[in-house]
Formats: structure tokens, sequence, C-alpha cells
């Protein structure tokens, strides 16, 4: 089975961010790889499931958990 796999980061150019996006919106991407530089900001009817492999940490205290951030990447 060949599954085809979208990244999607800070590095990116915006042009080259919202072609990943579009790729995943078509189906084309069927996961998108991202860094917290999408925990806002995107909705996709099309997903039914959303792993987070480290919770987000707050930028003035990377030792505290950032919830507000977490409740946009999860959707509410």
């Amino acid at each position: 089975m060949e599954l085809l796999v979208g990244v999607l980061h800070g590095e990116m150019s915006v042009e080259e961010r919202a072609a990943s996006i579009e790729q995943f919106k078509e189906g084309i991407f069927k996961v998108l790889i991202t860094t917290n530089v999408c925990a806002r900001g995107i909705d996709v009817s099309q997903v039914t499931i959303v792993i987070n492999y480290d919770p987000p940490l707050l930028y003035e205290n990377p030792s505290e958990p950032d919830y507000d951030t977490y409740l946009h990447r999860i959707g509410r």
C-alpha cells in the first residue's frame, strides 16, 4: 500500500504551505505531518483523527503546557 504523506513547517514559503494544505484537502496526501505552524487556522472536515506527538508548551515558559494552543490543535 502506498501512502502519500505531506509536510508543513515554518521553513516553507507561504506558497509551499498553501500547496501542502490544498493537496491534503484534495486527498492527494492521506497524512499531513506538521509543526506548530499549523496549530491554528486550518479546518479540514475530512480529518477524523489528530495525533499530537508532543503537547504544545508556552513560549514564555517552555516547561508549562499551553492549553489554549492544544485546544486549537485538536479542534472543538
